[in-house]
């Protein structure tokens, strides 16, 4: 009996899938590295800009929040988020899962694609 690791059997879109994903991976950390660096150099140049006071808070209420940590901890947070997505439908492509699997709906038919449901074709 002939054994295929699972990264041999995929097709050859898993493939490409999954070297997108890749490359979106490294884009995300460049990019993403190079925007907290921004930040952190602009807030030590600017260590005074503060956020503006919400209109839904009340003006007896002390409000004096820098402007640079939210938005440190906004593109660190998100950055990580989108990594672990990535990471996990890479993980899943590799072993060889179909993400399209459970699809709700059959999708756009362009230029002669089969629907993903073929039941009623």
């Amino acid at each position: 009996m002939n054994e295929t690791t699972p990264q041999a059997s995929l097709s050859d879109a898993a493939r490409w899938g999954i070297r997108l994903l890749i490359g979106s991976v490294a884009m995300l950390v460049v990019v993403g590295g190079g925007m907290l660096i921004w930040v952190v150099d602009k807030a030590a140049r600017n260590p005074d800009v503060r956020t503006e006071r919400p209109g839904w808070l009340d003006e007896t209420v002390g409000f004096d929040v820098s402007f640079w940590v939210p938005l440190a901890l906004t593109i660190g947070v998100g950055g990580v988020l989108v990594f672990v997505v990535y990471a996990t439908a890479i993980r899943r492509l590799r072993s060889g899962e179909d993400l399209y699997a459970q699809r709700l709906g059959k999708g756009v038919r362009r230029h002669g694609e089969r629907a993903l449901d073929t039941d009623d074709a």
